[in-house]
């Protein structure tokens, strides 16, 4: 089908209580305390490359252990993590380096055509026309991704990819608990979004997605009032967090509001039987990989900042 942008893993992967299992034990193996990390070199990953390549291996376990059923219920979370590696591969079409793209679609669970995209295309304009027709097709969200590279670059397609994304995802599911998922990654999205535009006084800013449990109107009116504290109370209502500091440096703010989302999939996991716990791992295998990525950086970070950035 023209609107299936993940690839087919031809397994019928294995039974839920089996899967858990070995997730459960997976789970165990990831880095719980990484302030040793803080004078020391990060495990293996060394670039933001291969620590992407890292998560997506994992995923691409993750996926073809799955059976049928679940793997369905989880597309749409797959897919938020490939737009990354559609930037990623794009790029290192703007380089150019072949070899790069290859090791990065290694284990990525992007569609076959979708990757002979990445791979083989001219250029990065050409790639991106036909990204834009392909993603389309899933979306007519997506439409506008030409006219955002053209304006912006790379962060402008960027921007249009996850906008585009999260705005047709939670019509794409039924299950509970993604659908909460996704509107809260589309809250905490659009409150960092909003943070940004109050404390740099960004006229331009890249415009609220809308699905989240705060309507974009509420965002925009607070935005037009410079009212940091209706930012506060915007935050209160979608986590446990009393305040933002609004002298705090925007790193810090994202991480104040992963660090909620964390603990928030992390009780999800302990709630609901299968997809909770596979979703809890899925989402810290990526701030694991967040987290390595930071590490890569350390000699550019102050230490005591580094510190409070990482998300245990």
């Amino acid at each position: 089908m023209a609107t299936d942008l993940l690839r087919d893993p031809s397994t019928d992967g294995f039974p839920a209580d089996y899967l858990i299992a070995r997730v459960n034990g997976r789970r165990s193996a990831l880095v719980s305390d990484w302030q040793v990390f803080l004078v020391q070199r990060p495990p293996m990953e060394t670039n933001e490359e291969e620590v992407w390549r890292s998560l997506l291996e994992e995923l691409d376990w993750l996926y073809r252990q799955m059976n049928p059923k679940l793997r369905k219920t989880f597309v749409v979370v797959f897919l938020l993590f490939e737009l990354k590696t559609v930037v990623l591969c794009l790029r290192c079409k703007l380089l150019p380096d072949s070899l790069a793209i290859e090791r990065i679609l290694a284990h990525s669970l992007l569609a076959e055509d979708l990757q002979r995209v990445l791979r083989h295309s001219a250029d990065t304009r050409s790639a991106i026309a036909a990204i834009t027709e392909r993603f389309s097709a899933y979306a007519a969200t997506f439409s506008g991704l030409e006219s955002a590279y053209a304006d912006k670059g790379m962060q402008g397609l960027e921007h249009g990819l996850l906008r585009g994304y999260l705005e047709a995802a939670p019509k794409r599911t039924r299950h509970p608990v993604i659908k909460q998922f996704l509107g809260l990654f589309i809250d905490l999205r659009n409150l960092m979004n909003l943070y940004k535009q109050l404390r740099w006084d960004i006229a331009d800013g890249p415009q609220f997605i809308s699905g989240g449990c705060i309507s974009s109107s509420q965002f925009l009116q607070v935005l037009a009032d410079k009212d940091l504290a209706g930012l506060d109370t915007l935050v209160r209502r979608v986590t446990d967090i009393q305040s933002l500091d609004a002298a705090s440096s925007e790193g810090a703010v994202e991480t104040v509001l992963l660090k909620y989302m964390t603990r928030m999939l992390h009780k999800r996991g302990r709630e609901a039987e299968v997809v909770g716990p596979i979703l809890d791992y899925v989402w810290r295998s990526y701030i694991q990989a967040r987290n390595l990525a930071l590490l890569h950086h350390r000699k550019d970070i102050d230490v005591e900042v580094l510190s409070r950035e990482l998300i245990a």
